[in-house]
């Protein structure tokens, strides 16, 4: 018995296929992928599972600004990430709450070049990948006090690596737009905060980590 596809899942199929060109051509997900994946359904093939994202959890808030910028004194924090955690706009949570964070590459998220700021953090962009790749969850910018709260946690959960705070740029020496990266210093795992500059046309490495808050996705 032959299989029957009605007019409207050629519809559905004709609006995912201009969908997939689209972002094809924008350059939001990499062509090469989007071929070999058609050709094993064409050959009658299953797709494999690309596997799971690296995620965790951690509590945050409960400090004050001047008590986290008290602490990052007493590291002997450089002037550069404390013109930033001195920023009025460094807010935190009086209370403790649980985060999701996960940590991403923009290779991950499918650009094939390097993406500019902008790109990367448009809360659309961001909502549209979720939407694809995730159950239930959408990618979300960090809030600003998680680059300071991750510091001596650092060893745990992204030790040996650099990390960059998917983050609103707080504004530091001579009001440069920063964000906030997290260093690995070396073989006692302790972690350095350093921050970089966060114009919207600054561009990412392509196998650059970023960290993203993980949020529940709003159904309607």
């Amino acid at each position: 018995m032959k299989n029957i596809v009605t007019d409207g899942q050629l519809v559905a199929l004709t609006k995912r296929q201009n969908e997939l060109y689209k972002r094809v051509t924008k350059g939001t997900i990499p062509i090469q992928p989007v071929l070999e994946g058609l050709q094993i359904l064409i050959e009658g093939g299953a797709l494999t599972n690309p596997g799971t994202y690296r995620t965790f959890s951690m509590k945050i808030g409960g400090a004050t600004p001047e008590q986290l910028r008290w602490l990052m004194q007493r590291r002997g924090i450089d002037n550069w990430p404390f013109s930033a955690i001195n920023s009025p706009d460094f807010i935190t949570s009086a209370t403790e709450w649980n985060i999701d964070l996960i940590t991403l590459t923009p290779a991950e998220l499918g650009f094939i070049d390097k993406p500019q700021t902008s790109d990367l953090f448009d809360p659309n962009f961001l909502s549209i990948w979720s939407n694809h790749n995730l159950d239930d969850q959408v990618l979300g910018l960090c809030p600003p006090e998680i680059g300071v709260q991750l510091v001596d946690r650092f060893a745990d959960f992204l030790s040996g690596e650099s990390v960059t705070v998917a983050m609103n740029p707080l504004l530091g020496v001579e009001n440069i737009p920063v964000i906030f990266v997290l260093t690995d210093e070396g073989e006692d795992f302790k972690c350095q905060l350093n921050v970089t500059r966060s114009y919207p046309f600054y561009k990412f490495r392509l196998d650059q980590q970023i960290l993203f808050q993980l949020m529940p996705a709003v159904k309607s």
